[in-house]
C-alpha cells in the first residue's frame, strides 16, 4: 500500500522527534503516544519479555499510571495467542493484527481472551509489531483501538517504521550502558580523559 505524503512527513517528524531524545528509556510514554497519534490508536504500549524467566522486565505505555498486563494470566494463556502462535511458528516480526489469525467469535472463546484479553484490552481491536531481540526474549508494541479494525495503512505504516524503532531501542541501551559505566566526577563534570 502507499502511504501519503502526510503520513510520511509524519513518519519523518516522528522519528527526528524521538531520535532527538538522550533517555536510557527504550520507548518512553511521550515516544509512544506521538506513535500512537501517528498510526492513530486510542491505546499503545511497549513491553520487553525474558521468556526464560517468564518475567516482563520492561512495561512502558502512552497513559504513564497504566498498569501492565496481568502477567500471571498472560503466561497461562499464552499458547492461545493468536499473534505470538505465528511468530513462534514462522519468526516472524512483521505487523499483525489479532484477527489476521482468528474470527471474533473464536476468540472470545479462548482462555487467552477470558483470562488475559478482556480484563486488560480496553478496545476491541488489537495490532502488534516486534523488534529483533536476542533469544529467548520478546520486544513488541500492542496497539489496541475501540471501535474500527486496523488497516493496511497502519501495518504499512508499523512495517515502515520498524527497523528504525529498532535503532531508537538500540540506541537507548548503548545510552543506558554507557551512563551506567561511565563513572561522573564529584562535581558532575568528566575529566578530560573521560569525555575522550
Amino acid at each position: 500500500m502507499r502511504l501519503s505524503r502526510s503520513d510520511l512527513a509524519g513518519t519523518l517528524d516522528f522519528l527526528r522527534e524521538a531520535g532527538d531524545l538522550d533517555g536510557t528509556e527504550p520507548f518512553p510514554s511521550e515516544v509512544l503516544r506521538r506513535l500512537a497519534a501517528l498510526v492513530r490508536c486510542e491505546r499503545m504500549s511497549y513491553a520487553e519479555i525474558d521468556r526464560a524467566r517468564s518475567a516482563l522486565t520492561v512495561f512502558t505505555a502512552t497513559d504513564p499510571e497504566a498498569d501492565g498486563p496481568p502477567e500471571e494470566a498472560y503466561w497461562a494463556t499464552l499458547h492461545e495467542h493468536p499473534i505470538r502462535r505465528h511468530r513462534t511458528l514462522t519468526g516472524e516480526l512483521g505487523a499483525f493484527k489479532i484477527y489476521d489469525f482468528v474470527n471474533p467469535s473464536r476468540l472470545r472463546r479462548t482462555q487467552f481472551y477470558a483470562d488475559f484479553l478482556r480484563p486488560w484490552n480496553t478496545g476491541g481491536f488489537l495490532m502488534s509489531v516486534c523488534l529483533p531481540a536476542p533469544t529467548g526474549r520478546t520486544r513488541t508494541f500492542n496497539l489496541e483501538r475501540r471501535s474500527v479494525d486496523f488497516g493496511e495503512r497502519e501495518r504499512t505504516l508499523l512495517d515502515l517504521l520498524q527497523p528504525h524503532l529498532g535503532q531508537l531501542g538500540r540506541a537507548a541501551e548503548v545510552r543506558r550502558r554507557a551512563r551506567a559505566t561511565v563513572p561522573i566526577a564529584g562535581d558532575g563534570v568528566l575529566t578530560e580523559r573521560e569525555t575522550e
